[in-house]
């Protein structure tokens, strides 16, 4: 087991437990956590987990949740700007309004971004009541609006393929996020795993792939 966060009567309790849940949850997955591992990991009393979360689902909610709104309020603020940029928008910016961020999180010195990623992943494979409200909650309006983004910068892509394409990007974009690590040990390419570098190539990989969806159509 990790060492347990550093807890001093300067540090806020309910910020270590929130980082703590974090780490924890991406490790072992709702099911396979518990309180006391999070109290433990974020040298706290348990009893502080129940008084300031009330329950492991609702801090698991949150930590998802605060997770998700933050990278998918950077990748909407892109979308509109290259929606409003251009008619019809790029399709190379709306693609990597969607991949940018993902790579800069996960890239970030800190282990936010994977540990976001990999619960991403467990969340999108899981198919009980709570992983599926969770998912439409927290990425029905990013979906919407990056569906309509993609239709719109290449005539000739149909509502199947868009979302087909945005499903695809959201994948490739979680492995990455969550096998950093993997990448970077397969890699040998100097400055391969510089943020900027490595999303030019994932959004030319995926704008390729896009055309050719829509290419099958005409």
């Amino acid at each position: 087991m990790r060492q347990p966060v550093e807890y001093s009567s300067g540090r806020d309790p309910k910020q270590a437990i929130l980082e703590a849940a974090e780490a924890v949850f991406a490790s072992n997955g709702y099911a396979g956590s518990t309180t006391r591992q999070i109290a433990e990991e974020a040298g706290v009393n348990l009893a502080l987990i129940h008084y300031h979360f009330s329950s492991k689902e609702h801090l698991y909610e949150l930590v998802v949740s605060r997770l998700a709104n933050d990278l998918n309020d950077a990748r909407l603020e892109l979308i509109r700007a290259a929606m409003s940029q251009s008619t019809p928008p790029s399709l190379e910016r709306v693609v990597e309004a969607m991949v940018l961020p993902a790579i800069e999180y996960s890239t970030a010195a800190d282990p936010t971004g994977q540990h976001y990623a990999r619960m991403i992943n467990q969340l999108a494979s899981s198919t009980d009541e709570r992983s599926v409200r969770l998912l439409s909650e927290l990425f029905d309006v990013l979906a919407e609006e990056a569906t309509t983004a993609l239709e719109q910068s290449l005539p000739g892509l149909r509502r199947a393929d868009s979302v087909s394409a945005y499903l695809f990007t959201l994948n490739i974009c979680n492995q990455l996020m969550s096998n950093q690590e993997r990448f970077a040990k397969l890699s040998t390419a100097p400055g391969s795993t510089e943020p900027k570098e490595l999303a030019d190539k994932v959004v030319k990989f995926l704008v390729a792939g896009i055309r050719s969806m829509a290419a099958l159509n005409a």
